[in-house]
């Protein structure tokens, strides 16, 4: 058996210098596909083997870090798809919030061997946790304002406009909304709703911005008994987080034989396929999930593969309107 080959004879065989090869070899700097294709080649006439993790031909699995609820976000098929068309596996880790064991999970992606790059899902951890805890693995940020890693940039408060004006344009005057419980943007939704009466001072004089923050649970009597407050109050729409809490809303107007959107509408930030499985099909504003699937697994698979970097793009919102909302009811003295 002949001695191996090494990094200087591939680069001999390839017409480059031993650097270029390290370069295509661990991913750490951008080269022309011309270029990379010939180091590929002569490496694979030579059976170069590298000695470093980057390089080996296992390394062909694209992690999600997904938060750890009772059923991934609908998200999620779109993000498979794109990743599974492009070659490459995948595999979802949950976390937990809880930074301790997070942290445990995230340094461990660093020395698996068969992750390629990493697609963060998760709203509480931001670029600089996965630039230090995941060190020499491509990231991006899934759709997060202003992250150095998300190239694809979407903000939320134009889907929160986009909704308010498509309820008050149906004469609703009293709107709450649930988001997540630990979301920590509420003083935000705040500030979007207060920029909102200020653009829109006569058609939004009696919005009412209460916010119920609510858990991933399923629906159960205390929730219903908080909406049942928010309907004594004159509340006639809701705004939800998600599906999941458009969910909430819909099994507790069943059981108080309300009807949507009849006695009230609602609408949801969350544009997924199982909207049009609701009865009535939900009313959303969101981006196309498949073109920002497409993006955001392009980027990094142009961070993976040394290809240039995309340009960023910031998608707009889409008001999709379903049978979930209507003019409120009018009230008979």
């Amino acid at each position: 058996m002949g001695k191996p080959s090494t990094l200087r004879d591939v680069a001999k065989a390839a017409n480059v210098s031993p650097a270029t090869v390290s370069y295509v070899i661990n991913r750490t700097k951008p080269i022309s596909e011309e270029t990379r294709r010939r180091v590929l080649a002569a490496a694979e006439a030579l059976h170069y083997q590298p000695s470093g993790r980057r390089g080996k031909p296992e390394r062909r699995i694209v992690a999600m870090l997904h938060d750890c609820m009772p059923k991934p976000s609908a998200t999620l098929p779109c993000f498979v798809d794109e990743i599974q068309s492009r070659g490459y596996l995948t595999e979802i880790f949950f976390l937990s919030t809880e930074q301790n064991a997070d942290v445990q999970v995230l340094r461990s992606l660093e020395q698996n061997d068969r992750i390629a790059g990493i697609i963060n899902f998760m709203p509480t951890y931001e670029s600089i946790d996965l630039l230090k805890w995941c060190r020499g693995v491509p990231s991006v940020i899934y759709i997060r304002d202003g992250s150095a890693l998300s190239p694809v940039k979407f903000f939320h408060n134009r889907c929160v406009s986009i909704l308010m004006e498509h309820l008050v344009g149906l004469g609703h005057r009293k709107i709450a909304f649930l988001i997540d419980r630990r979301a920590r943007n509420r003083p935000l939704l705040r500030g979007m709703i207060a920029q909102f009466k200020q653009c829109h001072p006569g058609d939004a004089s009696l919005l009412d911005d209460q916010i119920l923050p609510v858990g991933f649970a399923l629906a159960d009597e205390r929730i219903f008994a908080q909406l049942d407050r928010l309907r004594q109050n004159g509340v006639t729409a809701f705004l939800t987080f998600n599906a999941r809490f458009a969910s909430h809303v819909y099994q507790w107007a069943v059981s108080r034989s309300l009807r949507i959107p009849g006695d009230l509408s609602v609408a949801s930030f969350e544009d997924s396929y199982i909207s049009e499985w609701f009865a009535p099909p939900l009313t959303t504003a969101n981006i196309s999930t498949r073109q920002a699937a497409a993006l955001t697994v392009d980027a990094l698979l142009a961070k993976i593969e040394n290809r240039p970097p995309p340009q960023e793009v910031q998608l707009l919102p889409i008001l999709t309107i379903r049978g979930s909302t209507a003019a409120p009811p009018v009230k008979v003295d």
